[in-house]
């Protein structure tokens, strides 16, 4: 078998994502060093970001959004810990992620009652079984499964519970259904390569009125107070919404961000980082349709995402286990290659390539070569 090239970038990891076409640190501006992010920089830095945000991803006027410590996780964690507790909530889970938000509504929030709606790894569950008067916590796309949710027409438009969404693997790379969203959180390292460690959380009207007018039993720890004012009455509090962060933030984050939004804006926005996205699943669609030994962990194309291709492997009649597959990622990691496909341990054994609109054609095709060599060495 000859030898083919490697890739020129060879970080296909679902998060950290490799950063844009073209990326130097000497593209950071210095001069948001060492500033207050509270300060009349910094400030106008993180109006920046949202700005950008709201426009790229069409996020509507009436949403407000803010930033928050934690990632995505810290957004969602500040939607449930603010919002969930006077409603019953259904946790629609098919994954790692939900699990983990069924825990925290379930143990540490101890919502009462709380319903799961499950799924075994590659299939979505019953989303008709959802009570649209519950309020309802759910993952657009679990990473680690590769499984997506298509279409959103099971949440009523008249629903009187509020609908949480974590949507961190599909911002930047396919359309959010915003309006069916009432609270929705994701971070920056997914998407377009952004660094890690802040959030965004999107909140409706309904979910403005309920952080208004309910008081949770639980404690609040002070990084999800942001959001609210106390005094004779409760009143949103405008300046979080406006740019202003609870704790101390990275400004260098909150640039490093606005040159990718800049990127993404220069090239077309939504609809080009789709096709881009669309361009390199259909590259991976076509090597795994005449590769015999290799099939989607989803079967199903319709639930299938596209950014976050997961692959299961066929050795001696079989699907192989981790050793196998730790020992292909040994032979690509000893020729050079780090390219962080491994999928999560907790998940079925399979290979995750992540294919957001950032990563090259030439790149995925050159993977997928090596990909080759490696099961044929081992």
């Amino acid at each position: 078998m000859n030898i083919p090239n490697k890739p020129d970038d060879d970080r296909f990891s679902s998060g950290p994502t490799r950063k844009i076409p073209g990326w130097s640190n000497l593209k950071i501006d210095g001069m948001l060093l060492g500033r207050q992010h509270r300060g009349p920089t910094g400030l106008a830095a993180v109006r920046r970001l949202l700005a950008l945000l709201r426009s790229i991803l069409c996020i509507p006027d009436a949403h407000k959004m803010a930033l928050v410590n934690g990632g995505a996780t810290g957004a969602m964690e500040f939607a449930m810990w603010n919002l969930l507790g006077v409603r019953p909530v259904d946790v629609l889970s098919y994954g790692i992620f939900g699990d983990h938000w069924h825990h925290d509504v379930a143990n540490e929030l101890k919502v009462r009652p709380v319903h799961k709606f499950s799924a075994p790894i590659g299939f979505l569950p019953e989303f008709h079984r959802y009570n649209p008067e519950h309020d309802c916590v759910f993952v657009l796309h679990d990473t680690p499964s590769g499984v997506i949710v298509p279409r959103v027409d099971w949440i009523a438009s008249d629903r009187n519970g509020l609908v949480l969404c974590d949507v961190t693997s599909t911002v930047f790379c396919d359309d959010i259904p915003w309006s069916k969203l009432d609270a929705a959180s994701f971070s920056f390292q997914k998407g377009i390569g952004g660094e890690g460690g802040l959030g965004v959380v999107v909140l409706t009207d309904k979910a403005i009125e309920r952080m208004i007018n309910y008081v949770p039993a639980h404690p609040l720890p002070r990084l999800f107070r942001g959001g609210t004012l106390l005094g004779k009455e409760r009143t949103i509090n405008e300046d979080f919404f406006n740019g202003h962060v609870v704790n101390t933030i990275s400004l260098l984050t909150v640039h490093d961000m606005v040159l990718h939004l800049e990127w993404a804006r220069k090239i077309g926005g939504i609809p080009v980082l789709k096709r881009r996205v669309d361009a390199l699943y259909n590259i991976v669609k076509n090597w795994v349709c005449s590769t015999p030994w290799v099939n989607f962990l989803v079967s199903d194309e319709n639930i299938r995402a596209r950014n976050s291709v997961c692959l299961t492997i066929v050795k001696d009649g079989r699907v192989a286990d981790w050793s196998f597959l730790r020992r292909m990622i040994q032979f690509l990691e000893a020729n050079g290659i780090e390219s962080g496909i491994l999928n999560y341990v907790h998940n079925r054994p399979s290979l995750r390539i992540w294919l957001g609109p950032v990563v090259e054609e030439l790149d995925v095709k050159r993977l997928l070569l090596w990909v080759e060599r490696a099961y044929h060495a081992c």
